[in-house]
């Protein structure tokens, strides 16, 4: 990577990081460019070279967050085991605090939450049903993606009431509560 490009994705986490920051503390509809960019210590000029308008900020935040999660599902974790890859996803959780308190918290857009349970649901329910080796016919496709819909639905409530309750459980008691979760939904 270049030093320019070390730069210039420097500036864009200055940015990204001062929109979370701010989201933390106030509504979305009250900040502007201005704030923005006092908090991220950039001229207005510099944001407008990234972003066009704090909706298209806030919606790449919300599309590296989908990325993180999906990657963190992704990872070759040595094991079959459920647990290592959702205790993986809420360290990830618990690592970025911030971001997810903000796009998962109280106060979160309910658009972002269907597209993550959309998106998310898809890539991980498969490599959740492939690593506890479960057999579901593939007749009867359509129910499996009832049953996701609604396990994912459940999953992001628990995760997002956990946010909220600042990590009251560690992130394997929680991983173990949403594995026999998934495991009721799929009657396995």
């Amino acid at each position: 990577m270049t030093l320019e490009n070390k730069r210039s994705q420097h500036t864009k986490s200055l940015i990204k990081n001062a929109l979370i920051d701010l989201l933390l503390k106030e509504s979305f509809n009250s900040i502007t460019v201005k704030k923005i960019c006092e908090k991220a210590e950039v001229n207005r000029s510099t944001f407008y070279v990234y972003y066009k308008d704090p909706v298209e900020l806030l919606s790449v935040i919300e599309e590296e967050t989908i990325d993180l999660i999906i990657n963190s599902f992704s990872l070759d974790i040595p094991s079959d085991n459920i647990i290592d890859y959702i205790d993986h996803f809420l360290i990830e959780v618990k690592d970025n605090h911030e971001r997810f308190k903000v796009l998962l918290g109280l106060q979160a857009d309910p658009s972002f939450s269907e597209k993550l349970i959309s998106k998310v649901g898809q890539a991980t329910l498969i490599k959740t049903i492939l690593s506890e080796k479960v057999s579901i016919p593939t007749s009867n496709i359509t129910q499996l993606i009832y049953c996701g819909t609604f396990y994912m639905s459940g999953a992001y409530s628990i995760i997002v009431k956990w946010i909220n309750a600042n990590y009251d459980l560690s992130t394997k008691e929680l991983a173990f509560v949403l594995r026999d979760m998934l495991k009721k939904c799929f009657d396995i």
